[in-house]
This record gives structure tokens, C-alpha cells and sequence, in this order.
């Protein structure tokens, strides 16, 4: 192997790590920081592998992080501009991914992208979670046909991590008191 995988996979076990800390995020600005950072690292290790539709992948998800980051800065943009801004973002990935056509993995670099723009345009990070969850299973199959296997256990352990912070933060959410007085008082009788 040349060096320039080892390197790839090096930045690719930093960003492993930020990955994972982002799923366990409790609100939406400490999930798109850390993933934000995650996927910066993550473009850099892709740019040593070389393949297009992955660099392209990357290249548009750090600009969905920083796009989302400042949405969720300032809670007051309208909301229009939400959906604009991930439109144009879509529309490049799908364009680029045209234009530097390489096989038919750019297909699947297009499915994960928008997916993920769908997910990081969620307000809740629950809602972000339970939306990110089915990309994380494709984009895993990507990176295993990529040969990038710290890319395929990032996303192995940022499923684990989506999964354990669905039960974690959502699942096990306690309720509000008067909806837990009501269960008791149903068990009672």
C-alpha cells in the first residue's frame, strides 16, 4: 500500500473520533460542531485516497455542517433559506458528481449526500439521528466497496453511536410529570 492510504486512513481514525462524540451530542449545536470538525478531517483523508465522488461526498457535507451551524445560530433565518441553501447544495453534489462521472459510485456518493442534508436540516437532534441512521448503513457499504476501512468503521461506530444515542436520548427520555402521574395512576387501577 502507498502512503498516501495510510495517511488517508489517519485522518480518517481522527475524524472516527469526532464522529462518534457528535451522535452523543444533546443539542443540535454540539452534534453539527463535532461532526462538522469529523467531516473536515474525514475530506482531508479523502483528498490522500484520491476518488472523486468521495471527495465531493466530503467536500459538501462540510459545507452542509457549516450551513447548518449557522442556522442553528441564528434560530430567527427564515426558513426559506434553510431549504435554499439545501438546494444549492444538493444541486452540486448532484452536478459535480456529473461532471467528474467516474463509475457508478458517484450514483451512491449522490444518495448519501442528499441524505444527509435531509438529516442535518432537522431541528431536533432526535429527528436528526432517526433521519441520518438509514445513510450511515449505505454510506458503510460505500466506503467497505472503497477499500477504505477506517471510513467503514467510522461509519460502523457512528451507526453504533447514532443507535445508542436514539435509545440513550430519545427512547428513554423521561416524560413530562403530569403525563407520568397519569401512567401511575392508570397502573394503579
Amino acid at each position: 500500500m502507498e502512503w498516501q492510504w495510510w495517511v488517508s486512513q489517519a485522518f480518517a481514525l481522527v475524524g472516527l473520533f469526532f464522529v462518534i462524540w457528535s451522535m452523543q451530542g444533546k443539542t443540535r449545536k454540539r452534534v453539527l460542531w463535532l461532526n462538522t470538525t469529523a467531516t473536515m478531517f474525514l475530506l482531508v483523508g479523502l483528498l490522500f485516497l484520491g476518488n472523486v465522488s468521495a471527495i465531493i461526498l466530503m467536500s459538501v457535507s462540510v459545507s452542509r455542517n457549516i450551513t447548518a451551524l449557522i442556522f442553528a445560530y441564528y434560530p430567527r433565518a427564515h426558513k426559506a433559506w434553510i431549504w435554499i441553501t439545501s438546494i444549492i447544495l444538493a444541486t452540486a453534489l448532484i452536478v459535480l458528481n456529473i461532471v467528474f462521472w467516474d463509475n457508478w459510485l458517484n450514483a451512491i456518493s449522490i444518495i448519501i449526500g442528499i441524505g444527509f442534508i435531509i438529516s442535518f436540516m432537522q431541528e431536533a437532534p432526535r429527528n436528526m439521528r432517526l433521519t441520518i441512521i438509514w445513510f450511515r448503513i449505505i454510506a458503510l457499504v460505500y466506503f467497505i466497496i472503497l477499500l477504505a476501512p477506517i471510513n467503514a468503521v467510522m461509519e460502523t461506530l457512528g451507526l453504533v453511536a447514532t443507535i445508542v444515542g436514539i435509545i440513550r436520548l430519545d427512547l428513554k427520555k423521561k416524560k413530562p410529570p403530569c403525563e407520568q402521574l397519569e401512567m401511575e395512576l392508570e397502573n394503579l387501577e
